[in-house]
């Protein structure tokens, strides 16, 4: 965890899609407690600023931290620190609930022996059944 007050920092992010550059140079800092929003058209490339520092996809170039770990060396601890709420409703249909959770718990990066206990807890407060 990084203790300089810096949530997210973005150096000169860019990237391209093919003869595309969908993000151009795109330099911020967020500090922790502040409440932060990209604007702009459709196509300015808003989405893929956040696809960026999820780690979802990698830049061309630049670089950024969320929390201290860099997209490019840790998606998955930067990961952790961040919950994402999509425009719309995104779930397999065919996978069965114990796999979905299982999958997200890998995606959080969960190591096996706690992802079980973490499974558990969510079912239970869930009031989810799990059949086996």
């Amino acid at each position: 965890m990084d203790d300089s007050g810096i949530a997210i920092e973005a150096h000169e992010l860019c990237k391209n899609f093919g003869s595309v550059q969908a993000v151009k140079s795109v330099s911020f800092t967020v500090f922790k407690g502040e409440v932060f929003g990209l604007f702009g058209p459709n196509g300015a490339g808003k989405t893929t600023t956040i696809r960026l520092l999820c780690g979802l996809t990698r830049p061309t170039s630049g670089s950024a931290t969320v929390y201290g770990h860099y997209l490019m060396y840790d998606p998955t601890g930067l990961r952790r620190h961040l919950t994402i709420t999509p425009e719309e409703s995104a779930y397999y249909e065919k996978m069965k609930v114990d796999a979905y959770l299982k999958f997200f718990a890998s995606m959080a990066g969960h190591a096996s022996e706690s992802k079980k206990a973490r499974i558990e807890k969510v079912v239970d407060i869930c009031e989810l059944w799990l059949i086996e």
